[in-house]
């Protein structure tokens, strides 16, 4: 069964909700111990259950097998965003990281039965 086109869109949403949640939830740390007060932390939660949403959308219209691996690539936006917004390093071996990530969703991606 070929991956559908909508099932592919579903999962990049959610792929991009997830690392957008988890980039909340790491400038919420800096408004730590207020937890539920929080605006990142609670945007970030919120994004969490929409991308869930998302996600499983994804996993009644596509395969498995084929989706989740997408959802991997969530690693690779955390880490551009932790680069660009927190000033995080981006080593030589977190790129490999991301191209080793990347190849191996390709290779799922284009598998034919």
């Amino acid at each position: 069964m070929k991956p559908s086109t909508v099932s592919i869109v579903l999962v990049l949403f959610a792929t991009l909700g997830t690392a957008g949640a988890q980039f909340l939830f790491k400038k919420g740390t800096l408004l730590l111990p207020n937890l539920f007060s929080n605006t990142p932390f609670m945007f970030g939660l919120l994004l969490y259950c929409v991308s869930a949403i998302f996600f499983i959308l994804a996993l009644e219209r596509g395969e498995a097998s084929v989706v989740t691996p997408i959802l991997a690539t969530n690693f690779i936006w955390v880490a551009l965003l932790g680069y660009l917004f927190l000033g995080e390093h981006f080593s030589i071996l977190k790129s490999v990281g991301v191209f080793i990530i990347v190849a191996g969703v390709s290779m799922i991606g284009s598998t034919r039965q």
